[in-house]
């Protein structure tokens, strides 16, 4: 076996080699620098694209929702009159107040702030709604509802409190003189706390056997949630105060039930108690007024 070698390259020419592999390594590490400053440059932009993105998405999130007003609730709930007729109004603009309900000197005038879920609100309308409607139902008494949204988180992530007062608020709009049969339908088939609360297809159901008008749009407005944001915006209110026509300055629990300005503190399951407190505010109409304000009999 043999060794076959050519002529060693001179000095010369491994001189001019290794300038050659110099030249050629700078320019892979010119050409290397450059795409390294190409991706970091892109990083960077991307990182500040990615940034923006994620501040203009906090922006936006941040914005409050437009506020949709039902209609027939201008006063931030509904007032109903002698036969259970709802009081008429147009739905207001996003950005405005609620109107300044105005009360008769000659009757009862019942304002009640609720949530659907609690089971004090629950209570109170098994004990009382049939002597509030008497009193409505007679012309010796008007009604205010509100139904307000405290008790979501006590509804297993499903907004049942806002729902159901969405519900309400679509019943209003569309069907507005069948809103006390919903009310009390909601009351009846009350779920419990810690529930996820009836669905909205069971919200439209009701609102059906409440005798409903316009079945198809109430349904619509229910799953679209139409009036959620009025329903965060009159709560907030609602707690925020002052309250209109009294000097409780603002909710503090539900139900909050107010006659003829004063706030009825006794036992929400004592329909006795309750008629007493409406036979005292009467007398002290009559006394006033002089004019008889009429309440059912005990």
């Amino acid at each position: 076996m043999s060794n076959v070698s050519g002529p060693r390259p001179t000095k010369n020419q491994r001189r001019d080699e290794a300038r050659q592999r110099a030249r050629e390594f700078r320019v892979q590490q010119v050409r290397s620098d450059r795409r390294r400053k190409f991706f970091i440059q892109g990083g960077i932009v991307l990182g500040i694209l990615v940034i923006a993105g994620l501040v203009g998405l906090s922006i936006y999130t941040a914005q409050p929702k437009p506020v949709v007003w039902p209609e027939n609730m201008a006063t931030d709930g509904i007032i109903l009159n002698e036969g259970m007729i709802a009081e008429t109004s147009a739905a207001l603009a996003d950005g405005a107040l609620p109107l300044e309900p105005t009360e008769d000197p000659n009757l009862l005038n019942i304002t009640i702030y609720q949530d659907y879920l609690c089971p004090v609100c629950g209570a109170f309308d098994t004990a009382n709604g049939d002597t509030i409607a008497e009193l409505v139902n007679t012309g010796a008494a008007k009604l205010a509802i509100h139904p307000i949204s405290i008790l979501n988180s006590k509804s297993s992530g499903s907004k049942y409190s806002t729902r159901s007062a969405n519900a309400a608020a679509c019943v209003a709009t569309h069907s507005p003189d069948t809103f006390w049969a919903f009310n009390q339908l909601l009351f009846a088939n009350q779920p419990a706390e810690g529930s996820a609360g009836l669905s909205d297809d069971e919200l439209a159901t009701f609102a059906n056997d409440a005798g409903s008008k316009n079945a198809d749009l109430i349904a619509d407005c229910i799953k679209k949630r139409t009036y959620e944001g009025w329903v965060e915006a009159e709560t907030k209110r609602a707690l925020t105060g002052p309250l209109p026509n009294t000097d409780v300055p603002n909710v503090t629990g539900t139900p909050t039930v107010i006659v003829n300005g004063v706030q009825y503190t006794g036992a929400v399951d004592d329909a006795a108690a309750f008629l007493g407190f409406i036979t005292q505010i009467a007398g002290a109409a009559y006394s006033a007024n002089g004019s008889a304000t009429p309440t059912p009999a005990p």
